[in-house]
């Protein structure tokens, strides 16, 4: 036998990709991989095609075999061109928190997919609302639906360790700036898996308001707003208290004027209450006048009521005192009457 001068056999064209390191199993959002893919140009022969240069592209999918793809805008890349053949990504970037496979391409070649990348969320960043409370409320009474919240990163990947005490406030604008004066009852809770969802948050206070949810270090979120409405009638209030002087016989120059209030002291503008006064001598209104008082009942308008035509004949210090059925009454200042002109022997 006899052996032949050496034959430098080369590639054919390039066909194929081939994967010769694969990224990092792990990844944090928005943080390019610790490790990134490394691709090589092969022809059909599976030979390695060092020459020419080939621009690379990635996309991101969901299975493994790169067949259902997800949104192209949760992945950055610097785009590489080959060289001698080959080359390695540098800064390739998720930012959605799940599990991904990426599709290497370059234009007519048979694509390539990575193994499993399991991405996780980043740092804690800021509070959504999962839940925004109930529209409507009662003063005093807890919110028929409560608020829920939920910790997030900078890329709005759900934060499901760790713990966050989140805080509420009432606020009186849309933007959570002007504090509300009313009574606001919530206590702060922790979350757990990321997520949190009060109870027992009530509002005292007849008035729009919205809440604001904080936490140490992260962005506060405010809910849409609650229309918070007077809880039932409790109580009678003195919107305008009488003279406290008058003559006997004669109309007092300042009518007393009332309003129908809840627990809470939130006007009660609904509804309709016949009010009646009495006259008494001292100021707990437990002494009854023995002069004549006179007066006519007058029924409530949104939730308000103004006498007219009140006088008391006796000269004496008196106070009224304002009572409705059901309702807590209220005792009136002082009114000293003086007597009217003299009149007889």
């Amino acid at each position: 036998s006899i052996c032949s001068n050496a034959i430098a056999v080369d590639h054919n064209i390039a066909n194929q990709l081939a994967i010769t390191q694969q990224p990092s199993t792990t990844a944090e959002a928005g943080i390019a991989l610790v490790t990134q893919p490394s691709v090589q140009i092969l022809d059909v022969y599976n030979n390695y095609v060092d020459d020419g240069a080939h621009d690379l592209s990635v996309t991101p999918w969901t299975t493994s075999d790169c067949s259902t793809m997800m949104s192209l805008g949760n992945t950055t890349y610097s785009a590489p061109t080959t060289s001698s053949g080959t080359t390695t990504f540098t800064d390739i970037i998720h930012r959605k928190m799940e599990n991904i496979f990426y599709k290497i391409s370059s234009g007519v070649l048979a694509t390539v997919c990575t193994d499993n990348i399991a991405v996780d969320h980043t740092t804690a960043n800021k509070i959504t609302i999962n839940q925004q409370p109930a529209t409507t409320a009662i003063a005093g009474v807890d919110f028929s639906t409560q608020p829920a919240f939920d910790i997030r990163d900078q890329y709005d990947n759900l934060v499901d360790d760790g713990a966050h005490t989140i805080s509420l406030a009432a606020f009186t604008d849309s933007n959570c700036s002007a504090t509300s004066g009313g009574t606001f009852n919530s206590t702060p809770a922790a979350t757990n898996s990321g997520a949190l969802t009060f109870s027992n948050v009530d509002h005292q206070k007849m008035e729009t308001i919205y809440l604001e949810a904080t936490a140490l270090g992260l962005q506060p979120i405010c809910t849409s707003s609650i229309a918070v409405d007077h809880n039932t009638a409790n109580q009678i209030t003195i919107a305008t208290q009488p003279s406290s002087t008058a003559i006997a016989g004669v109309n007092f120059t300042t009518q007393p004027a009332y309003n129908i209030r809840d627990i809470f002291n939130n006007l009660v503008d609904d509804g309709a209450h016949t009010i009646s006064l009495e006259a008494y001598t001292n100021i707990g209104c437990t002494v009854s006048s023995g002069g004549t008082f006179n007066q006519t009942a007058k029924i409530s308008s949104s939730g308000s009521a103004t006498f007219s035509g009140t006088n008391h004949e006796k000269m004496e210090s008196i106070y009224l005192k304002a009572n409705a059925t059901g309702l807590t009454s209220i005792c009136s200042n002082a009114i000293a009457v003086d007597h009217n002109i003299a009149n007889q022997l």
